[in-house]
């Protein structure tokens, strides 16, 4: 179906009892709903806020990383733990971190060497392209502030440069969402059959991608 803002209290109540249903099947090890899934980051390009020397003086400048396209990706809460990427500075996203009104992103080692070229820890990024991710608008986007780094995930991606910035998910704001699934040693066809008949028992209307 099409996302509509209006039943986004709707979309919100049905991902949280999709996850409630399969936390309490046995061959369940993990699971998250993520705006993306690894392998799905956006292409685009951001500015980075850095010091620099304006007239002598040590002045905030904005240093461009345009020319240095990034990938982008919207996740749920527990990602990094669901994937097994360890934080190596900073700290992971709490839950506050998923209020409409937060600002903050997450980065990986490969952003830190090819973008930040240094520390990135407490600087602030934003995108400056069309492909902002989960956004629908164009240009220049909110400043946000990088509260952590974890280690590179290794996705199939070909495409998509290893600089990584990861936003956190607001549940009501991202559609379609990602349902990711780990689990211990069921048949993907098993699988597969067992997670349509729960989102038909959630939800009749919902509907399961491949």
């Amino acid at each position: 179906g099409t996302y509509e803002p209006e039943h986004a209290a709707r979309y919100e109540r049905v991902q949280a009892d999709v996850l409630r249903h399969l936390f309490a099947e046995p061959w369940v090890r993990d699971a998250l709903v993520s705006g993306t899934a690894p392998g799905e980051a956006l292409r685009s390009s951001v500015e980075l806020e850095g010091e620099g020397q304006l007239d002598g003086a040590t002045s905030p400048v904005h240093r461009s990383a345009r020319g240095e396209v990034v990938g982008l990706s919207r996740v749920g809460r527990g990602f990094f733990d669901v994937f097994d990427v360890r934080v190596v500075a900073g700290r992971d996203f709490e839950p506050g971190d998923f209020a409409p009104s937060a600002r903050v992103v997450i980065v990986n080692r490969s952003f830190v060497r090819d973008v930040a070229r240094g520390s990135a820890l407490g600087r602030r990024v934003r995108e400056t392209s069309d492909s902002a991710a989960g956004s629908e608008q164009s240009g220049r986007q909110d400043w946000h502030e990088i509260v952590g780094v974890v280690d590179d995930l290794n996705s199939p991606d070909s495409d998509v440069p290893p600089a990584a910035i990861y936003f956190p998910m607001v549940p009501r704001q991202v559609y379609p969402v990602s349902l990711l699934v780990r689990t211990r040693g069921t048949a993907a066809a098993t699988t597969s059959n067992r997670l349509r008949s729960i989102a038909a028992t959630v939800d009749p209307a919902l509907r399961l991608g491949d």
